[in-house]
């Protein structure tokens, strides 16, 4: 796990009260069954890729183990294609 990015995401887990997580379909039971993650709901609409995860149950260890898990499933996805820019 990029050590860089593990910094980034400390800075600012305090601000925001947690972790937001992408782990997709396949893997989201896995991922609720670890302490202090609940489903991610945004606007009162579950989401069901993606978990929420208490920032007190944050240490090193599980942080590096939820970017992996993050990484290792957008590493899945095609690469966005990039949209024409609009003309003014």
């Amino acid at each position: 796990v990029d050590e860089a990015l593990s910094d980034r995401i400390r800075a600012v887990i305090g601000d925001i009260g947690g972790l937001l997580v992408r782990t997709g379909e396949d893997r989201i039971a896995e991922a609720l069954k670890r302490p202090g993650v609940t489903t991610m709901k945004m606007g009162g609409r579950i989401m069901s890729a993606y978990v929420w995860v208490d920032p007190e149950t944050l240490d090193d260890t599980s942080l590096r183990q939820w970017i992996a898990l993050a990484t290792d499933f957008v590493a899945t996805l095609p690469p966005k294609v990039k949209k024409a820019k609009k003309a003014k």
